[in-house]
């Protein structure tokens, strides 16, 4: 009865996905947060706009996901806060790239962790004719991630073209130093070509591995419940962290579907702990149902050039009877308007153990309903977007109390010949809950940039209102070339609260690779430098230092002042 009753309630999202399974045509997706630094290079930022609005809590996971398939030949390090002691953070990571053959290893420690090698990586990859293996530490993302993913999570985002930018990478080497994700073991990719051509028919993707999640138990005889955050292992968490052995493995299969009609992806996986865990752990990372869980899911990605209709869907089923799917849409209504659909549903009970939907620009976790529309309109080099988003959790369960959340956000990305760039947003969102109480959040964010021949500057502007309170934050920054082998950088920037409970993020200067975001609800000033040093092609060597001063709010992490400093090296292409 269980599952039935699961079947019954997902119809409503079944019906909204297969009555939108017709042909598409890429949209072009529009990159925001631009980094538009020619002459101190940053990170590459691809996907960088799904950190937009991504709960502060999960920004780090999001940003570190981006960055964990580097390519090209290149060793990067750096060591932060050199005189802490007795265990300061340090970070390495080589890959060499010989075409056919990749190798990668990973070295990583936070600040106060004693084993020096507290997370490493190594992975190879091989390709051959129309195959490839990976060896070692990988990621999948197959389909939507209904099935299997490491991706960011399911919600709603002033980025419009967010939700059809979700990859669809297959198995890929993971770098990453997030830690408790991904899995080590080994996945096979073959491509089939259609008899007679050199068209893809088929795609086949197989993979294995093993991973232990850092955990806890409340006495001896408890299950165990497995941290939201995954990695610290300082000195003062070591006792309490126990290590939960999991293995994992899967399968996708790809067809291109004659006649135009697009691909058709199905997927499985299967996941079993080692050890009892809890049956429900309520973040956004973890959620079970049992110690063990499989999962299938089926996909449709079709295209129509000549319409601009792009399409993506999924639905997936597990063996508890919980199921989630999703879809993602664009049509173009003229020539320069497109509309962008996306939703998602997942049971309450569905193990969020791979795909993550959340509430709106939140991060409850399991049992959620969500859909976002948006317009998208071009004019030159200014792009117009808005719309709205709504997403409820579903109340006769008592794991979770009812939520909705409703928004309408409008978004203006602007450009000129003379490298000047805006994007501006604004989001209104109203929070009901169990009680049918209303909180209105307001949200904007502003940014302006400049390039000028050796000197890139930008302001960024974000604030945040709330019932108990508002927040500030703005970031200045500067950057300019003063030789081939000289470059600098600097950051101010401060956050104003009024009473207190909002949240603000500030963008600082950071070194390559390095998390550049800051969210806080404390009032602080803080000031950031960085100098960049390009002895020889293909070298760089930076320092970056930072103070921020926190002042007197009443609140324990206020009234101290903390200081920063950090080395790095980037050597591409060396071989």
């Amino acid at each position: 009865m269980k599952r039935s009753s699961a079947i019954i309630k997902f119809i409503p999202t079944l019906l909204i996905a297969v009555c939108l399974l017709y042909p598409l045509s890429t949209v072009s997706a529009q990159d925001s947060l631009y980094i538009m630094d020619e002459f101190v290079p940053a990170e590459p930022v691809d996907g960088y706009s799904l950190l937009l609005d991504v709960a502060g809590d999960n920004q780090e996971s999001v940003w570190q996901w981006l960055q964990s398939t580097p390519t090209g030949t290149q060793f990067r390090a750096r060591l932060l806060n050199p005189d802490t002691e007795p265990y300061p953070a340090h970070y390495a990571r080589l890959t060499v790239d010989r075409g056919p053959i990749v190798l990668g290893l990973l070295m990583h420690r936070d600040t106060g962790e004693r084993n020096m090698f507290d997370l490493w990586r190594a992975s190879l990859s091989a390709t051959y004719n129309r195959s490839r293996i990976i060896v070692g530490d990988f990621h999948v993302d197959e389909g939507l991630g209904w099935t299997v993913s490491g991706t960011p999570s399911w919600s709603s985002t002033t980025d419009a073209y967010a939700a059809l930018r979700r990859p669809r990478s297959g198995i890929r080497m993971n770098l990453s130093a997030e830690e408790g994700w991904g899995w080590k073991g080994a996945g096979v990719s073959s491509s089939f070509d259609t008899p007679g051509t050199t068209r893809e028919l088929a795609r086949v993707d197989i993979w294995a591995g093993l991973q232990e999640f850092d955990s806890f138990q409340a006495n001896a005889d408890a299950p165990l419940y497995p941290y939201a955050t995954q990695g610290d292992h300082s000195e003062d968490r070591t006792v309490d962290i126990v290590q939960l052995p999991a293995r994992h493995a899967g399968g996708h299969v790809t067809l291109h579907v004659p006649f135009n009609l697009g691909e058709f992806g199905l997927t499985g996986a299967a996941t079993e702990f080692l050890e009892d865990i809890s049956p429900s752990v309520d973040n956004s990372r973890f959620r079970f149902a049992d110690n063990s869980f499989s999962t299938v899911g089926i996909g449709w990605d079709v295209e129509i050039p000549d319409r601009g209709l792009e399409v993506h869907s999924e639905v997936a089923t597990q063996s508890s009877g919980a199921m989630g799917g999703g879809f993602a849409f664009a049509n173009r209504l003229t020539g320069e308007t497109h509309v962008v659909a996306s939703g998602w549903r997942a049971t309450q009970d569905f193990a969020t153990f791979h795909a993550r939907p959340t509430l709106a620009f939140g991060s409850d976790p399991g049992g959620v309903t969500g859909g976002q529309l948006a317009l998208v309109h071009t004019i030159q080099r200014t792009t117009l977007s808005g719309g709205l988003a709504a997403d409820w959790t579903e109340p006769e369960t008592g794991d979770l109390d009812p939520k909705q959340r409703q928004a309408v956000f409008l978004r203006v990305l602007a450009g000129s010949r003379s490298s000047l760039r805006f994007d501006g947003a604004f989001r209104l969102r109203r929070d009901i809950d169990e009680t049918r109480q209303v909180q209105n959040v307001y949200a904007s964010r502003l940014y302006l940039a400049r390039q000028y021949e050796t000197v890139f500057t930008s302001a960024r502007y974000t604030a945040s209102f709330e019932r108990d309170g508002s927040g500030h934050g703005l970031s200045l920054n500067a950057q300019r070339r003063f030789a081939p082998w000289l470059a600098f950088g600097a950051t101010l920037a401060g956050v104003k609260q009024v009473d207190a409970g909002s949240r603000v993020t500030v963008v600082e200067t950071h070194g390559p690779g390095e998390f550049p975001f800051r969210t806080t609800s404390t009032e602080q000033v803080s000031a950031s430098a960085r100098v960049d040093l390009f002895p020889i092609d293909g070298m760089r060597l930076w320092v970056r230092g930072g103070i921020a001063r926190f002042l007197e709010d009443g609140s324990s992490s206020s009234d101290r002042t903390d200081t920063l400093i950090s080395l790095g090296l980037d050597w591409s292409d060396f071989l």
